[in-house]
C-alpha cells in the first residue's frame, strides 16, 4: 500500500493508473527539453527568511516583504539582516544550502528564499523551481509549482514539477525571492538551464485514449515554450502517427518570454488493436522543424477507463474527462444510468474511473476540476463539471432521471457544494470522506474584525456556504460514507452535515466504517475500492431517480448567486435584493386552476418556466408574498417575469439583458469566462507597461498552472474592442495606461487614474490603491471586462499577490486595497461592493472606509 493525495493510503494498481498516462507522455521523448534538464545547473545556497507572509486564497493579509516590494523598497538580503513582521516580531535571515540531491529542507510552511544567479552576459535560460507558491525574478512575479517537492518526488507517482519558465538573465546579478508552498513542507529546487528560443514541454500533454476499432477524430495539448523576447505567431505542430498520416494544427499567439499549452487536432485515426502507439510531434515554422518529440498514446478496449478530450468554452483549451462505460447494457434494455464521481486532491480523473469496477446498469463520468487540484469544484472546477455533464449529454446514451453525484475527499466536498447548488440535476448525491467547506475543514487565515467592509467580503464568501445552502437538499437522497478513523478529513465533517440534515431532511444514510482512514478497501477484489465504490451506496443510487419538470408542483429552493446557480425546476432567481446574500423561494404550482402561490426572501426578480405545465390560453393566479396577481403565461411562450417594486410584486416584461442576471451577475471572477483574453496597457510608462504585461503573463501563467488552461495575451496596440464582442475580456491598467479603457470603460461608474480612483462619485487619492472590478462588455449581453488596475505602480503591484485565480478566493463586484493592507489587514481596505441590477454604484451595495484622504 502507497500514501496517495491528502496522505490517504492506496492499492498499488490504482495508483499506477492515476498517473499512466502522465507518464507515457514522454516516455522516450529526445526534444530540447530532454537536452536542456541533463545540462542543468542546481542552485546551492541561499538565505531564508522563515516564518513570514502568508500567500493563497485570502484577500486580506499581512506581509512585511510584500510591503517592501511595493513600496519599491526591498534589496537583496544580508545574512544576518532582521525583518520585523505586523505583530512585532523578529525575523532572520539565515543561510541555507541543499542537501545531497540538490534540494532547500528547512522546516516551516511559510516564508521566503533568496537565491542569485549571476550571469556574464544577457541570455535566456529556463528556470525549474519546485516547492514555491509564486517567485519574483528581478522585481516580477512568476509562478512556483506549489504541489511539487521533495517529498512528492520520493512517495508519489504523479508528475507535479511540469513548469519550465523562460526568463532572460541581465549581466551581473539576478535576483531570486521565492514564497515557499504550505504544501511543500519546507522543501525547494531551482535548476537552471540553457536553453534554445523555441521549444516543446511535454511533460503536461493532455492527450485522449483511443478506442480499438473505433475512428476517432478528436484533440490534443501541450506546452510550448517561447524563450526568445519576441512574439511568435506563425507556428504550427504537425502530428505524424506510424501509418505516416500527418495532420497540421496552428499555433495561437505566445507572447515572448512566455509559455503557453496550446490545443492541436489529431486528426481522424483508426486503430483495431490495443496498446500503446507512439506519434511524433513536430514545432513547425513554415517547413523548418524547431522542436520535436514522441508521444505514446493508450489504444484501449472500450470496456477499460478512457480518457476523452473535448474543447471548453471557458477559455478555448483542451481539457478531458473520465469513462468508464456500462459493461453489459443491451440495446434492447433500459438505458444506462449516469454516475458522476469527483475525485480527491492530487487524483487524475483516470485513477478516479479506474477506482471502479465495471457496473452493467450505470455509466461512471469523471471530470477533472481541470487539474488535481484545480478548484476544489468551486469557481471554474465547478464549471468543469457542468461542461462534462453537457459533453456527455451529447456524446452518450444514458437515463437524464438517473444521474448521480458522488465523490472522495476534495471531491467530497464538490458533492456536497454542487449538489446544494444544483438540487434538480442528480437524483441522489453519495459524499464520501468530503469535508463542508474551507472554513469547517481549515482557518484559511485569522479571523477579520467585524465592520461593513468585513459584512461585503464575507457576502462573496456564500456561494461556497455549503451550510448555508443546505436546505437545498430537502428533496434529495443522500448516502454519506466515512471512515471513523479519518485523520485527513475527520468524520466531524460529516456529522456536521448531518446535524443540518436531521432538521428537515428524512431521506439520508450514514455509513460510518469502524477504523477506516481516510482511503480503505475491505476487500481483495481487483476492481473497485469500497472508499468510493461502496456497494451500499450504489444500491442507494438505484432507488432514487429526478422527476420529470412536469411532475414536480413544490420548489424550495436557495441560491446566493443568480450566475451560479438560479433555476431549479420550473423557478428561476433572477436578480436580488441584496446581492449575494442567500435568496429563497417556495412556491407551490397547482396546474389545474392554474395557479402559483408561496414566499420569497431576497428576491428582486424572478421567473417562471411554466411551458407545457399550465394549460394554452389559461390566466396565471399569482400569490406570492402575499400580493396577488394575474399573468398571461402564453405571452412569453410560457414563461412569466415577476419583480418586486416599491409597492409590491408585479408582473413585468422581458427584462432587458443589460440589467444584471443569470446570464451576467459577477462578482469579479466570472469576468474570467467566454474565452477571455487578456488585454495589457502599454499607453503608460516604461515601468507601468512592464508590470502590466509581466501581471498578465503571470495570471496566465496561473490559468495553465491551477486549471489547465490557455489564454490570449496581448498588447493594448494588437486588441481591437469591436472584433469578437462576445469574449471576455481582461485589461491591466488604467485609464492614462491602457488604450482600450476609453471603448470599454466609458461609461463605467468605477475609474482608476494616476494618483486616484474614482468610485460613485467619491474620489480617494494616493498611488498605492489596488483595484479590481468588472463590467458589462458593451455590445455584449452575457460577456464581461474585467479590470486589474492600479493608481501608480505601487498600487499596481500590490494586485501580483492577490489570489483570484484559485478557489477560495472570493471577490465582490469591485474592491480597493491600499497597501496600508500589508501592514494593518482590514483597515487597507478603502471599498469594496457589489453593483446594482443596473450596474450603477448608487443603487448597490457597497461599504467604504471613513479615515481614507478623499478628496
Amino acid at each position: 500500500m502507497g500514501r496517495d493525495r491528502d496522505g490517504k493510503t492506496s492499492k498499488p494498481g490504482y495508483r499506477r493508473i492515476v498517473c499512466l498516462n502522465l507518464l507515457l507522455v514522454h516516455i522516450g521523448c529526445a526534444g530540447a527539453l530532454q537536452q536542456a534538464l541533463e545540462r542543468a545547473v542546481t542552485i546551492k545556497e541561499g538565505l531564508l527568511l522563515d516564518g513570514v507572509g502568508r500567500y493563497g486564497p485570502q484577500v486580506v493579509y499581512t506581509d512585511p516583504v510584500v510591503a517592501q516590494i511595493v513600496q519599491d523598497r526591498w534589496l537583496p538580503p544580508k545574512e544576518g539582516e532582521v525583518i520585523t513582521d505586523e505583530d512585532g516580531k523578529e525575523h532572520t535571515w539565515q543561510k541555507v544550502v541543499v542537501d545531497g540531491e540538490g534540494w532547500f529542507v528547512q522546516p516551516g510552511r511559510s516564508g521566503y528564499l533568496y537565491l542569485s544567479i549571476t550571469s556574464d552576459r544577457q541570455r535566456p535560460v529556463l528556470l525549474n523551481v519546485q516547492g514555491a507558491e509564486m517567485l519574483y525574478i528581478n522585481g516580477w512575479p512568476y509562478i512556483g509549482s506549489r504541489y511539487a517537492s521533495k517529498e512528492r518526488y520520493e512517495s508519489w507517482e504523479t508528475n507535479f514539477n511540469i513548469t519550465y519558465l523562460p526568463v532572460m538573465l541581465r549581466i551581473g546579478r539576478n535576483d531570486l525571492l521565492l514564497h515557499r508552498a504550505w504544501r511543500s513542507r519546507g522543501r525547494a529546487k531551482v535548476m537552471v538551464m540553457e536553453t534554445p528560443q523555441l521549444l516543446i514541454n511535454p511533460l503536461d500533454a493532455t492527450l485522449p485514449d483511443l478506442v480499438a476499432g473505433m475512428d476517432v477524430n478528436t484533440v490534443g495539448a501541450i506546452v510550448i515554450i517561447n524563450a526568445s523576447q519576441q512574439p511568435q505567431t506563425d507556428l504550427s505542430l504537425q502530428v505524424t502517427w506510424p501509418s505516416g498520416q500527418r495532420n497540421r494544427s496552428p499555433i495561437p499567439r505566445i507572447e515572448g518570454l512566455s509559455f503557453r499549452k496550446v490545443g492541436f487536432e489529431l486528426g481522424h485515426v483508426r486503430l483495431d488493436r490495443a496498446g500503446p502507439v507512439t506519434c511524433r510531434v513536430e514545432l513547425m515554422r513554415g517547413v523548418e522543424v524547431l522542436d520535436q518529440v514522441d508521444m505514446t498514446l493508450q489504444v484501449k478496449e472500450k470496456d477499460q477507463p478512457l480518457m476523452q478530450t473535448f474543447v471548453s468554452d471557458i477559455d478555448g483549451s483542451v481539457q478531458y474527462y473520465a469513462i468508464r462505460h456500462a459493461c453489459t447494457w443491451p440495446i434492447s434494455s433500459p438505458l444506462p444510468a449516469l454516475v458522476l464521481s469527483l475525485h480527491g486532491a492530487g487524483v487524475q480523473a483516470l485513477g478516479q474511473a479506474a477506482a471502479y469496477a465495471p457496473k452493467s446498469w450505470c455509466h461512471i463520468v469523471c471530470p477533472t476540476n481541470r487539474r488535481p487540484y484545480g478548484f476544489d469544484w468551486e469557481d471554474w472546477g465547478r464549471l468543469d463539471l457542468l461542461e462534462v455533464i453537457g459533453q456527455v449529454s451529447r456524446t452518450l446514451r444514458f437515463d437524464p432521471t438517473r444521474v448521480y453525484l458522488t465523490g472522495h475527499s476534495m471531491g467530497g466536498h464538490g458533492t456536497w457544494i454542487l449538489g446544494c447548488t444544483y438540487p434538480d440535476k442528480f437524483g441522489a448525491i453519495g459524499p464520501s470522506a468530503g469535508w463542508i467547506s474551507l472554513g469547517s475543514y481549515r482557518r484559511t487565515g485569522p479571523p477579520q474584525p467585524s465592520g461593513p467592509v468585513s459584512e461585503i467580503l464575507s457576502l462573496a464568501e456564500n456561494t461556497s456556504n455549503t451550510i448555508g445552502l443546505a436546505d437545498n437538499l430537502w428533496a434529495m437522497g443522500i448516502y454519506i460514507l466515512h471512515g471513523g478513523a479519518d485523520d485527513v478529513v475527520r468524520p466531524q465533517q460529516a456529522r456536521l452535515m448531518i446535524d443540518q440534515l436531521t432538521k428537515s431532511h428524512h431521506d439520508w444514510v450514514y455509513h460510518e466504517q469502524p477504523g477506516a482512514g481516510h482511503w480503505w478497501d475491505l476487500s481483495d477484489k481487483q476492481e473497485g475500492a469500497d472508499c468510493v465504490d461502496w456497494p451500499a451506496m450504489f444500491d442507494f443510487f438505484a432507488r432514487h431517480r429526478l422527476p420529470a419538470r412536469d411532475e414536480v408542483r413544490h420548489v424550495r429552493f436557495t441560491t446566493a448567486n443568480p450566475e451560479v446557480s438560479s433555476r431549479c425546476w420550473w423557478v428561476c432567481i433572477e436578480s436580488q435584493q441584496i446581492p449575494s446574500s442567500m435568496s429563497k423561494v417556495d412556491l407551490t404550482l397547482d396546474p389545474g386552476i392554474p395557479a402559483v402561490r408561496g414566499v420569497t426572501e431576497n428576491v428582486q426578480r424572478l421567473c417562471l418556466i411554466l411551458k407545457g405545465m399550465v394549460r394554452d390560453g389559461c390566466q396565471l393566479e399569482i400569490e406570492i408574498d402575499g400580493h396577488r396577481l394575474i399573468a398571461d403565461p402564453s405571452r412569453y411562450a410560457g414563461l412569466v417575469w415577476l419583480r418586486l417594486g416599491n409597492y409590491g410584486w408585479y408582473v413585468m416584461d422581458r427584462p432587458s439583458p443589460l440589467l444584471k442576471g443569470p446570464h451576467r451577475y459577477g462578482p469579479f471572477k466570472l469576468a474570467f469566462n467566454h474565452r477571455m483574453v487578456f488585454v495589457y496597457g502599454t499607453a503608460g510608462s516604461q515601468d507601468e507597461t512592464t508590470w502590466a504585461a509581466a501581471k498578465a503573463r503571470f495570471d496566465a501563467q496561473q490559468w495553465w498552472y491551477q486549471g489547465n488552461g490557455s489564454v490570449d495575451v496581448i498588447p493594448d496596440t494588437a486588441f481591437d474592442p469591436a472584433r469578437e464582442p462576445d469574449r471576455g475580456v481582461i485589461i491591466y491598467g488604467n485609464a492614462d495606461t491602457h488604450r482600450s479603457w476609453q471603448a470599454l470603460l466609458t461609461d463605467s461608474p468605477v475609474q482608476v487614474r494616476r494618483g486616484y480612483v474614482e468610485c460613485g462619485g467619491r474620489t480617494f487619492k494616493g498611488q498605492d490603491l489596488a483595484c479590481l472590478f468588472l463590467r458589462p462588455r458593451p455590445g455584449s449581453n452575457h460577456a464581461c471586462v474585467g479590470v486589474i488596475s492600479g493608481s501608480g505602480l505601487p498600487g499596481m503591484r500590490l494586485t501580483d499577490r492577490f489570489g483570484y485565480i484559485g478557489s477560495g478566493c472570493h471577490i465582490p463586484d469591485c474592491v480597493v486595497i491600499s497597501s496600508r493592507m500589508l501592514t494593518e489587514g482590514i483597515k487597507g481596505v478603502v471599498l469594496a461592493g457589489f453593483f446594482a441590477e443596473d450596474w450603477s454604484v448608487e443603487r448597490g451595495r457597497f461599504a467604504w472606509v471613513e479615515d481614507r484622504p478623499e478628496h
